[in-house]
């Protein structure tokens, strides 16, 4: 949590759009992780187009990971991409169909990538 806290005062993780990504290696982790939060109301996340956040993910990883680190943030900004990803997870009503949703635009992302 501090080392995420020091890396938003450096700089927001909240890309516009909806979106935030706040991530930060750190020496107190073992392995790489991915948590999800979806806010249909909005929060405050000092984006830089200055509008609320709906969908955060948060990445953390050790130090020594930064490949699977990388790659891992690189997914989740290229599957934003897609006008209606953020409206369509803030539809959702459980945790088992925001994965579902986000696991389907993984699929059409990449689809249409390899086309």
């Amino acid at each position: 949590k501090k080392t995420l806290l020091e890396r938003e005062h450096i700089q927001s993780t909240g890309l516009g759009k909806g979106i935030a990504i706040p991530h930060a290696p750190s020496d107190a982790v073992d392995s790489i992780f991915l948590v999800i939060g979806v806010c249909p109301k909005g929060v405050d996340f000092h984006s830089y187009d200055c509008k609320p956040c709906y969908v955060a993910f948060m990445i953390g990883s050790p130090i020594d990971d930064n490949r699977e680190y990388l790659g891992v943030l690189a997914e989740i900004s290229r599957i934003f991409r897609n006008i209606g990803v953020v409206d369509s997870l803030i539809e959702k009503t459980s945790p088992e169909e925001i994965c579902q949703e986000l696991k389907k635009r993984y699929i059409e992302f990449n689809s249409e990538a390899n086309r």
